[in-house]
């Protein structure tokens, strides 16, 4: 079973690839520094975070309160995400 994956400078851009790295089931470890994807795809971090629920390192580790705080974000936006955060 896939779970890490370094996908580190391979040109990687558009929403596509979040499709894509979200299908696989397992995935817990990712890199994908230096890959268009990460800056050009507006919150690139939360979409993945939010859709792969066994993401646990994305070029740094994914705590359990930055998961809480975008999972809020997802659901209610930035100002539920800072009401997560003040908890």
């Amino acid at each position: 079973t896939l779970t890490s994956i370094d996908l580190t400078k391979n040109d990687l851009a558009g929403d596509g690839v979040i499709e894509c790295l979200t299908s696989i089931p397992k995935l817990s470890s990712l890199n994908m520094a230096g890959n268009p994807v990460v800056s050009k795809v507006p919150y690139f971090r939360k979409k993945m975070i939010v859709a792969s629920k066994t993401l646990r390192y994305l070029d740094r580790p994914v705590f359990e309160a930055e998961r809480a705080a975008t999972e809020a974000w997802a659901t209610g936006g930035l100002e539920s995400e800072r009401e997560m955060k003040d908890k």
